[in-house]
């Protein structure tokens, strides 16, 4: 994504109280199983962004953990 902000513990929690919520449209195959999902395509977006942000904070995680101090860039 390319920003710098990051989530601690407090506003993850906050963030997550800020749920995305979507009005899906499911399309059935002809025995009427589940095949796929049509979502409005603003809500598209804003999944597809939080998606990202959230691959932004495990990497985040993943280079806080690392014993050596380092952080990887990319």
């Amino acid at each position: 994504m390319g920003h710098s902000t990051r989530l601690t513990p407090a506003s993850r929690a906050s963030h997550a109280q800020s749920m995305l919520t979507v009005h899906p449209e499911i399309v059935l195959d002809c025995k009427r199983k589940p095949k796929a999902v049509l979502l409005p395509y603003s809500e598209w977006n804003r999944v597809m962004a939080d998606m990202e942000e959230l691959e932004d904070i495990r990497a985040y995680d993943r280079a806080k953990a690392r014993r050596d101090g380092s952080i990887p860039f990319g």
